[in-house]
Order: structure tokens, then sequence, then C-alpha cells
């Protein structure tokens, strides 16, 4: 056991860690309302020149910000900020690559085949067989994402093909979830599926072997 840096005398298990955990409450409160002057925003700016995110970093950050939707406000302000950019010829390079094809189809990294030009099922035409899906799916009366996890931020429901076959529309494999989570089932598929594919037995299928 470890005592805490500050001198408080509570021992902690681990002291990188604990030190912040222990007193971030502390040190929040003691940032509320304080602005950085110029001169240190200048030093804090040049101080991340140059600075590169790991692979691994990259990562984390894309998962994290996977199915975000800006606000009204937020999309104006970033549309003000961009006004009057002029990109370098080699930025302008890369976002034309983007654009024109490198990291498109076969070289994307979620690419899987080509699965998502299939077509969908007979049943997916049909209306109100989607909506028996849903209706299957109430809690309480009420249409919701069923993905216990979901951080409930988007009112847009959709039906996800827990296998991810367009033409099995088995109502085994549909379950009604938000567009935020149906976007974050696109990574880690294996999981997704084993993820969904145990809600749905468990609401509809675990009491039936009792």
């Amino acid at each position: 056991m470890n005592l805490c840096k500050c001198g408080c005398g509570q021992e902690v298990s681990k002291e990188e860690n604990i030190y912040i955990n222990h007193h971030s409450s502390k040190i929040f409160n003691g940032m509320k309302n304080k602005y950085h002057s110029e001169e240190s925003k200048r030093k804090m700016s040049e101080k991340q020149k140059g600075r590169k995110h790991t692979e691994e970093t990259r990562r984390k950050i894309s998962e994290k910000c996977k199915g975000k939707t800006l606000s009204k406000e937020t999309r104006k302000k970033l549309s003000e900020a961009r006004k009057g950019i002029i990109f370098s010829e080699e930025h302008k390079k890369k976002l034309s690559e983007y654009r024109t094809g490198k990291y498109c189809g076969e070289n994307h990294p979620n690419w899987k085949g080509g699965i998502s030009c299939e077509p969908y099922c007979i049943q997916w035409s049909d209306k109100e067989y989607k909506y028996s899906i849903n209706e299957r799916d109430k809690t309480n009366d009420k249409i919701i994402c069923l993905n216990p996890c979901c951080n409930r931020k988007s009112n847009k429901l959709c039906i996800h093909h827990i296998n991810y076959d367009k033409k099995d529309c088995r109502p085994v494999n549909l379950i009604t979830i938000c567009s935020i989570c149906n976007t974050k089932a696109n990574s880690n598929r294996e999981w997704h599926q084993a993820w969904y594919s145990a809600i749905i037995y468990r609401r509809y299928f675990s009491n039936r072997r009792k």
C-alpha cells in the first residue's frame, strides 16, 4: 500500500491513478470559471506541436466518437471557426485521396467483402412486418432501444440484423435499437452479434425452458 502524495495520510493501492481519483472533485472545483491567459494558451499549443497519437489511442478516440451527434449551436460554431482557413497543398492532397477512393471499398478498414451492397429479404419491404418487430420489442408500452447500455441520446429507432445477414429477416435475428447503437454495431461485429443474440434469448426464450 502507498500513501497519497498530497500528504492527507490516506492509503492508496495505485499511486499514479488514485491520486487523481481521490482529489478529482477538489481539482475540478478549483478550475471552475478559470480561463487560461493568451500566454498559457500559446505555451500549451507549442507543447502539442509535433505530437502524434499512437494507433491504439486513435482507435479509442474513433470508437468514442462513433454515433455522436452535434447540436445545431455546436455545428454553427464549428462552421464559423473554419471560415477563412487555408489548407496546405499536402492537406488538400490527403483530402482528395480520401474522397476519390483511397479509403473506399476494399481499402476501408471496415470492409466486409461488399456485403452492404447485397439486397434485403422480401419481408424487409413490408412495413407491417417491421412494425410488428417494433411492437414485439416494446418496453412498458414504449418502443425504445433494447440495448441496456444505450446512452439514450438518439430518438431515431431502427431494426438491426443481429447476424448482419440482410437476407435473414427471421424475428429471432431482428432487434429494435437506436441509430447510434446501430452505428456502433458496425465495429467489433462478433461481440455485438453475441450481445444482441443474448438479449433476444433472455427476453423471449429463456422462460420457455423452465
